[in-house]
């Protein structure tokens, strides 16, 4: 990757992380996309990414960026393990809520 493209992709973690803190998400969300889309594989660009989608509690879209972010960074270990415990805490969530609607029906 040439060395003004990386720069580009820098630059817009850094917009992407300030429109977060002032809570733009569609804004950052789409600037890390078009990261991903020029060819990204910076670990700033995924984490992000996740962040947003685990704080939207769009688990499939997180996944989907976990998935990339094994295919595509150095840190693929990290991130399976990152997708291993993003599984099984929604299987747990799941489980607890069909768990209350029993719970809550049967009385």
């Amino acid at each position: 990757m040439n060395q003004g493209l990386n720069r580009s992709i820098k630059n817009n973690e850094v917009k992407a992380l300030f429109f977060i803190e002032k809570n733009f998400i569609f804004k950052a969300e789409k600037i890390l996309l078009r990261n991903l889309r020029s060819g990204s594989a910076n670990a700033m660009t995924f984490d992000l990414l996740i962040r947003i989608y685990y704080e939207r509690d769009d688990y499939s879209s997180m996944i989907k960026i976990l998935d990339l972010a094994i295919e595509k960074t150095p840190e693929s270990s990290f991130y399976r393990s990152l997708k291993k415990q993003a599984i099984l805490s929604k299987f747990q969530t799941d489980l607890e809520m069909a768990e209350s609607y029993i719970w809550n029906n049967l009385q």
